[in-house]
């Protein structure tokens, strides 16, 4: 899988891919975990995790505050209720389900090492060299009726260190939906700026 280099940018009409890692840039952001993914850092390793049910909740209590308000001023609330119901339950059984399942194992990135451990699905992990960790900050904006969209995303990519693994378990990316651009920029600065300068930058 060939790779630009990085610091290298690629723009179309609607899109904007800037190319961040192998052989980490500088991108000049400030590092913020605007997603809050760093789950430890200290001077030997830094763990980050997508697992976040914190989220899941932040967006379904405003709904459950507009059926509670919408139920109490209306004078017959049984079909706002069976409507709470279906728009709330269904959600929060996912968020259950998230609750008692197994919390998976964070990316570490060992500093001293200089190398990343990346848990596989199946139990296995890959120990990959610092060096070769691809990034991208990938943006794509449409136009519609309503207006400019623009959405976007860092995308951390690993290689397998075995030569002689599968085709199907060569690669492993990770997607963060951090809105793409700078945001994206500084999300990876979090991790470049620990792996290069240390767990104060």
């Amino acid at each position: 899988m060939s790779t630009p280099m990085a610091g290298t940018t690629k723009k179309r009409i609607f899109s904007r891919n800037d190319y961040l890692a192998p052989l980490p840039v500088p991108t000049g952001e400030r590092p913020c975990d605007v997603l809050n993914t760093i789950w430890r850092k200290n001077e030997v390793f830094l763990d980050i995790g997508n697992y976040s049910i914190g989220s899941a909740v932040m967006v379904m209590w405003p709904s459950l505050m507009v059926f509670v308000f919408m139920g109490y001023i209306t004078p017959d609330p049984g079909l706002i209720w069976l409507g709470a119901l279906f728009v709330i339950g269904i959600p929060s059984l996912f968020v259950v389900q998230g609750l008692l399942r197994e919390v998976p194992l964070p990316i570490r990135f060992n500093r001293q090492r200089r190398e990343v451990c990346v848990p596989r699905d199946n139990g296995e992990y890959w120990i990959v060299p610092w060096e070769t960790v691809t990034a991208a900050a990938t943006q794509h904006s449409s136009v519609s009726q309503a207006g400019k969209t623009t959405m976007g995303l860092l995308v951390i990519g690993f290689e397998n260190p075995d030569p002689h693994a599968a085709e199907d378990n060569q690669h492993f990316s990770w997607g963060f939906n951090c809105g793409g651009g700078t945001t994206a920029m500084a999300l990876w600065e979090c991790m470049r700026s620990y792996m290069e300068i240390g767990p104060e930058a």
